[in-house]
């Protein structure tokens, strides 16, 4: 029994939505449950799984999207450099308890987003039986003018509070 199942694309064009962001190149997709003609993530075995999404810019000064879990707002990605002409960039990642069906996907924000840098990514981790005492990870990093910047959030699904694992800032050399 095959028990592996990851994905990730990448965008063939620029696009500008406010739906889901349609990665359409696929780079690997073992188990089949990344479509690249609706950018919507289908869930083939029940487990833990890790999402990435990294977003750039099309010449604009902020960039934006959300990583949706059963039409659900689940983290958002955010990153404002101010002003200018740049490629502004963010990734972000976080790990969900599926079930066989669950749908993930990267919800965009009306911007347009830069083909070259910008990718969706998807693994199980752990699959059926397992116990979490968590609902969702997340893994945040972004980059601001040369430095990067991380934080760790983690949401108890019992008492719903998030908490701050931890904060860090590299300063790139």
């Amino acid at each position: 029994m095959n028990y592996q199942v990851a994905f990730t694309a990448k965008l063939k064009d620029h696009p500008t939505t406010s739906s889901a962001i349609i990665f359409q190149t696929m780079i690997s997709n073992i188990g089949g449950g990344y479509n690249n003609r609706d950018g919507i993530f289908n869930c083939p075995k029940a487990g833990l799984y890790m999402f990435t999404a990294s977003l750039t810019s099309y010449q604009n000064y902020y960039v934006s999207g959300y990583i949706m879990k059963n039409n659900k707002y689940m983290v958002q990605l955010y990153q404002n450099i101010g002003s200018g002409n740049y490629h502004p960039s963010v990734s972000t990642s976080v790990m969900f308890k599926l079930a066989i069906g669950d749908k993930v996907w990267v919800k965009g924000i009306g911007i347009k987003y830069h083909a070259y840098f910008s990718t969706f990514s998807g693994v199980l981790h752990e699959y059926e039986n397992f116990s979490m005492s968590t609902n969702s990870v997340s893994m945040s990093t972004y980059s601001v003018s040369g430095s990067t910047k991380s934080f760790c959030m983690s949401t108890n699904s019992v008492s719903g509070r998030t908490n701050i694992v931890s904060i860090g800032r590299t300063v790139l050399v």
